[in-house]
């Protein structure tokens, strides 16, 4: 049942190079149970109805200010498209400069915001994502100390994390439901005397069902920190892993994992082939990360 899942995307990181493409938005009306269609102008009312919300328009503000994105109607289809599911992409490229030996890591993100969903959905999908999109990371891909159980409590519960990220969500749907009669659907549970509950949005991403045991194996000595963790019937489901939060982390650590030890092995063939820097540091700093970070790929 659609209540039971939360439609939002995992905070997808790709270790690569970006290029976004813009596209000028027009906003035409649609009302709240019409389906988003693979137009311009249905997102453009997307953004339009989220601005309407005391919320949402401080969110967009936020992206004005840090992004150079305007609101609805304007040039914005580099930062939020159309896609297959609502999520985040942060694409984080290092670059290294082999005369110098120093490295750069710069972020760009994309928001996708699901097509083919009613205009109410589509509307506390952005306000979820922008979360993710505006707040600062939490973690390095390139961190040597980086583990496991860190990336999870920091994607779940770090600023800018999925608990942040749905309770913007539900804060939206609660204006929003005062201000165009909107149901408060999936967000109701979490709502006490009229407060949205943190700590019951908390207790919800760490509810896994019969995957319990699974995780904590999984997460090994690191499971301590999260008592949290419960065989309760999941609620709460990344769109792009279709597993409960812990589930889709874990499997997406390891393809962070694979990806940057990809990166630091040619890394590490670059500054060996290359007399030009200072390679006795750098070595050692690359094959530390091997060590850390790859030694179990």
């Amino acid at each position: 049942m659609r209540h039971l899942k939360l439609k939002r995307g995992v905070f997808l990181v790709l270790l690569l190079l970006w290029a976004g493409v813009a596209a000028l938005l027009y906003v035409q009306p649609i009302s709240a149970r019409d389906d988003i269609s693979n137009t311009s102008s249905a997102l453009g009312q997307v953004i339009a109805t989220l601005e309407s919300s005391q919320n949402g328009k401080k969110w967009l503000d936020q992206a004005l200010v840090q992004k150079g994105f305007v609101h609805a109607g304007q040039l914005i289809g580099s930062f939020i498209q159309l896609g297959d599911v609502s999520h985040t992409d942060a694409v984080i490229a290092r670059n290294f400069n082999p005369k110098t030996g120093k490295k750069e890591i710069e972020r760009e993100v994309v928001i996708h915001i699901k097509r083919n969903q009613n205009l109410e959905d589509g509307v506390l999908d952005l306000a979820h994502e922008l979360v993710h999109a505006l707040s600062l990371p939490q973690w390095d891909p390139y961190d040597p100390k980086l583990t496991l159980g860190q990336y999870v409590f920091a994607v779940i519960e770090g600023d800018g994390g999925e608990v942040d990220a749905f309770f913007n969500e539900c804060l939206t749907s609660q204006e929003l439901s005062k201000a165009l009669g909107w149901k408060l659907g999936r967000c109701e549970e979490y709502i006490k005397d009229g407060m949205l509950q943190r700590e019951l949005i908390v207790k919800a991403f760490y509810q896994v069902g019969e995957d319990k045991e699974k995780v904590i194996e999984l997460l090994g000595e690191e499971a301590v920190k999260f008592p949290q963790l419960s065989a309760l019937p999941a609620k709460l489901y990344s769109s792009t892993g279709q597993t409960p939060y812990p589930n889709a982390l874990i499997q997406e650590f390891k393809f962070l994992n694979q990806v940057a030890c990809g990166n630091t092995l040619k890394r590490l063939s670059s500054i060996e082939d290359n007399p030009q820097i200072d390679s006795k540091q750098k070595h050692k700093e690359t094959l530390n990360f091997l060590e850390k970070r790859c030694y179990n790929l």
